[in-house]
């Protein structure tokens, strides 16, 4: 690794957790020299997500052991060095590690322990996140949705609710530093061991993937499920209903999915719209999507969260159509296409 005066490679901030970090610029003949300076670094580099900010890990056996997330991935998209100052989740059950794209790691990241770990990304190179949920952190009865927080603090230049002034406190351990922070969301069930064995008799398919996923089952035509993909600031994901997922799919929805017969002539699909930016919940959605160029003939709106930053809902279309591709247009993104 080069020193910093030569090459902004990647480099490891070490200190105090306080503003009282010490830089240290590592080399391949030389012990290193010190910058204290850098920790205080604000309107330097732009962080930008590659993929999702938000991951769902569904349903998790209390007695299964840690889980992880996938990896989240950032870019320093700016002209200047990013500044990796510090980060915290929002539970002691759940910690997160940092990975450089040197592949040099951080310690793992939790609530309350103060971590004396900071980072430099180079404009153009990319870093990765990983969380790690511990189901029996709160015991043997914590079972219930759960919802976290991993929330990372850098020079970055605003980028809107990718790299924001900090608001309300998720758990910190007094780790205050300046900066605009990005934060990752995972959600979860947690099941006690008997209940999730008698739901996954089989075992549980994985679940989860960064911005594309395919997923084939054996019914019919073999035809895929699933796909999403990641346009922008906008997290599509899209899930056809057949009788194999439909199961699970009313144990989700519910009451939503209670007038539809997967087994009939039309096509059912389950849509979900993500994102930080934008109230999604204005548009007509049955006007917007085409599938295999048949437009639908029905959509039916099944929650949408605080803003309508998260949307969910059915799309209907008549039988006979192709599964393959489904097209929106008329969003602030443009025209998205999901390839099952």
């Amino acid at each position: 690794m080069k020193t910093f005066l030569k090459n902004h490679a990647r480099k490891i901030l070490f200190g105090g957790a306080v503003l009282s970090a010490i830089f240290v610029a590592t080399a391949c003949s030389s012990s290193g020299s010190v910058d204290i300076t850098r920790l205080d670094e604000t309107e330097s580099g732009k962080i930008v997500p590659l993929g999702n900010v938000t991951f769902d890990w569904g349903d998790i056996d209390i007695q299964g052991g840690n889980v992880d997330s996938p990896l989240f991935k950032f870019k320093n998209d700016g002209d200047g060095d990013l500044i990796i100052k510090t980060a915290n989740t929002s539970c002691m059950c759940t910690t997160a590690t940092i990975t450089l794209s040197d592949s040099t790691p951080s310690p793992a990241f939790g609530m309350h322990e103060a971590v004396n770990w900071g980072g430099i990304v180079a404009p153009g190179e990319e870093f990765t996140v990983k969380a790690v949920f511990d189901p029996l952190a709160h015991g043997p009865d914590a079972v219930g949705p759960i919802d976290r927080f991993i929330t990372i603090t850098t020079s970055s230049v605003s980028n809107g609710n990718y790299a924001k002034k900090p608001a309300a406190s998720h758990g910190h351990s007094g780790n205050v530093v300046s900066g605009n922070v990005t934060e990752l969301t995972l959600s979860g069930n947690v099941l006690y061991k008997d209940d999730f064995a008698a739901k996954y008799p089989n075992g549980k398919p994985e679940v989860g993937t960064e911005k594309v996923s395919d997923e084939k089952v054996s019914e019919g035509d073999s035809v895929g499920t699933k796909a999403s993909q990641q346009v922008d600031y906008i997290n599509f994901e899209a899930e056809r209903v057949t009788t194999e997922n439909y199961s699970e799919l009313k144990g989700k929805y519910g009451d939503d999915l209670n007038d539809i017969n997967p087994v009939g002539g039309d096509i059912f699909i389950v849509l979900t719209l993500d994102n930080h930016n934008e109230d999604l919940t204005g548009f007509d959605y049955k006007l917007m999507s085409k599938l295999d160029g048949q437009a639908a003939v029905a959509w039916k709106m099944f929650s949408d969260a605080a803003g309508g930053h998260h949307v969910t809902g059915l799309l209907t279309f008549q039988g006979g159509t192709s599964p393959s591709p489904l097209v929106i247009s008329g969003l602030p993104v443009g025209e998205v296409t999901l390839d099952f």
